[in-house]
């Protein structure tokens, strides 16, 4: 145990050392707390460059830096939650119509299954199925825009459509957190709260001395009060200080979750 804990500070201590570094140069030219007016992101000439580990550009990239200026289309996660809520009721509509017909709805025996994806992107009469299925009700099953998975389960008799939101609004005031969609409405699961532990005083799962390092307020859970927590905001590669993306987004990332799992 011992020796583990010290392998992950040799590996951890050189490498907050050296983002530090970075992030403090990056800020000097750059202040993340500007106080400058926001501005359009010209979308036709500008590229992201973060990439999840798999390469690939993940899907908040591809779906909300284009929308990314306030007063106009929104927060990109809030674009994002507005979209789970179309997608989920899009699915429900589509549910509904296959219990009219069958009498019951798609029964799955996975436990928490992910549709959009591979074999669940189309919904026929056989249930969910691969894409291009013949006699759809749906034709097309959205997945989630962001970086999470809508999740279902039916017995046949009831089902649930399970899903994520990043922020607070009118319908969501606890904010960040976990919803079921049921043939009733929608149920909170679990959602965030934020109480402070020592080396988090904010409880938003980000260290104290992470969080000064970069910047950011150890003791606001949101940091620059746009409804979307530091946490949620680092995790999707957009700044907890400010508008648009964050500098040096995923190393940053990966330096969180590297803190968190050494201290598990």
């Amino acid at each position: 145990m011992i020796h583990s804990q010290k392998m992950y500070l040799a590996i951890l201590i050189p490498l907050a050392i050296v983002i530090g570094v970075g992030v403090f140069l990056y800020v000097q030219k750059n202040p993340l707390g500007s106080t400058t007016p926001d501005v359009a992101i010209d979308t036709a000439s500008q590229q992201t460059t973060d990439t999840l580990q798999t390469g690939e550009p993940s899907q908040i990239q591809k779906n909300t830096f284009a929308n990314n200026t306030k007063g106009t289309q929104g927060h990109p996660l809030a674009i994002l939650d507005k979209q789970r809520l179309e997608d989920i009721y899009a699915i429900q509509s589509a549910l509904e119509h296959f219990w009219d017909i069958h009498g019951k709805y798609p029964y799955i025996d996975q436990y928490l299954n992910k549709v959009g994806i591979e074999g669940t992107s189309c919904l026929n009469a056989d249930g969910f199925q691969p894409t291009g299925c013949a006699d759809s009700y749906m034709a097309v099953v959205p997945r989630d825009p962001g970086l999470g998975a809508y999740l279902y389960m039916s017995d046949g008799e009831d089902y649930f459509l399970r899903f994520t939101q990043d922020g607070k609004s009118v319908q969501f005031s606890e904010g960040e957190g976990i919803y079921d969609l049921t043939k009733d409405g929608i149920v909170p699961l679990s959602y965030v709260q934020y109480v402070g532990v020592a080396g988090d005083s904010d409880g938003d799962q980000l260290g104290d001395a992470e969080e000064i390092a970069v910047g950011w307020d150890p003791n606001n859970a949101d940091t620059d009060g746009d409804g979307f927590s530091d946490f949620v905001e680092v995790m999707n590669g957009l700044n907890p200080n400010g508008d648009g993306e964050l500098p040096n987004g995923e190393m940053i990332r990966q330096m969180f979750l590297m803190m968190a799992n050494a201290q598990l």
